[in-house]
């Protein structure tokens, strides 16, 4: 008896956590996509996309408790969360400088604009 109300128990918290994750990750990657700066978005979206793994990853201990894929299926997402943010941490440095290198050649040519100067060649 102790052990069938123990395992309700587990599957009702890992019920209510799964979801707390998800809505989590819905807001974090909704918070990506709005105009902020690129690292920002980057962070926010890596971790919207770990909360996602790990949401799913208990979703699918709750539901397949005794399975040996459920297990491979977490092992499987957690390792692919670590190679997001691998490629992430990678990431941010080069997308900092491509998005200054936008800025700059934009600004240039807005300011070419507003003075209606013509473009000069080798800009």
């Amino acid at each position: 008896m102790l052990r069938f109300w123990v395992m309700e128990s587990f599957v009702a918290i890992t019920e209510c956590l799964a979801e707390v994750l998800l809505v989590a990750a819905a807001i974090l990657l909704a918070a990506a996509l709005r105009p902020w700066r690129p690292e920002v978005r980057v962070v926010l979206a890596v971790c919207g996309l770990a909360a996602v793994t790990f949401g799913i990853s208990l979703f699918i201990l709750d539901v397949y408790p005794g399975e040996t894929l459920g297990a491979l299926t977490v092992g499987a997402l957690m390792a692919g969360a670590g190679w997001v943010y691998r490629v992430a941490v990678w990431l941010v440095p080069r997308t900092s400088w491509v998005t200054g290198r936008i800025q700059r050649a934009l600004s240039r040519s807005v300011g070419r604009l507003r003075n209606r100067q013509p473009k000069r060649v080798g800009d």
